[in-house]
């Protein structure tokens, strides 16, 4: 049986029930509980947990940014598993330092998938108007597309 939302906030750093109740209600509703994430936005997420603080006198309380980036990182880890149609759900067994460790590692694909669509879109407004003026440099560049095209992808 996959690790139920309550172990899974908990090992986030949720331990008080109010807050860890409030915050499944919020970003994990059900009946697709992980699975709602697939629509949230980092934005999103951030603005819910501003909210907490300010909610009525008694029932306030403020998350703490680790936490928050927790939860962003896995709303990251909950994309992953989408993109792949793999189940949205960690294994029975899975400890908080394996949860910590596949979240921030979501995180980091995140971060590397957005510094490539940020080259690549740099890319489609540079002009390539370098000219090749000699043989040595046509020959330079057949071999340099030899060798791209020989690599297996």
């Amino acid at each position: 049986m996959p690790l139920t939302h309550t172990q899974i906030l908990t090992y986030i750093g949720i331990t008080i029930a109010n807050q860890r109740n409030t915050v499944a209600d919020d970003l994990i509703p059900l009946p697709d509980r992980l699975s709602s994430l697939l629509d949230e936005t980092k934005e999103g997420i951030e603005d819910t947990c501003m909210s907490y603080t300010k909610l009525g006198q008694n029932d306030r309380f403020r998350l703490s940014r680790v936490i928050v980036k927790r939860l962003v990182a896995l709303m990251y880890w909950v994309r992953d598993r989408g993109r792949l149609d793999f189940p949205v759900s960690f294994p029975n067994g899975t400890d908080q330092q394996e949860l910590l460790e596949e979240i921030q590692e979501a995180a980091a694909r995140d971060k590397i998938r957005t510094s490539q669509r940020k080259l690549g879109d740099s890319l489609i407004t540079a002009t390539f108007d370098t000219k090749l003026k000699n043989r040595v440099q046509w020959e330079r560049w057949c071999v340099e597309l030899q060798a791209l095209l020989n690599t297996p992808s």
